[in-house]
């Protein structure tokens, strides 16, 4: 019961992180971020999520810092993270390329 009550949380914490960040509704998806990553600490796509909000904020530093968390985690969406124009200024920074590089790697090992 425990188990599926978190499962739920981390479900619905993705959902309206995701939803606040597409509105641009940044102060909601920092509480939702928050609650995402209670609930399920392990899941990449937090990290990833954690990373779309930073370059929103405009901390490039940190985004990149959470694209290297997600692929710690697994992440391996890399047409999703190289096909986001909000990390378009970031192209030819060397460590969104060895975070790109990161995530190339897990999705090759699946």
């Amino acid at each position: 019961m425990d188990q599926r009550l978190l499962n739920y949380l981390g479900l619905v914490g993705y959902m309206n992180t995701s939803h606040a960040l597409n509105t641009d509704d940044l102060t909601n998806a920092a509480t939702y971020l928050k609650i995402f990553k209670m609930a399920d600490p392990g899941n990449s796509d937090c990290s990833y999520l954690a990373a779309v909000y930073y370059m929103k904020e405009g901390n490039p530093k940190q985004a990149i810092a959470s694209l290297n968390e997600a692929a710690a985690l697994g992440y391996s969406e890399v047409p999703l993270l190289v096909a986001n124009p909000l990390f378009g200024s970031l192209q030819n920074d060397e460590g969104f390329k060895n975070a790109v590089d990161k995530v190339r790697r897990n999705n090759k090992e699946e």
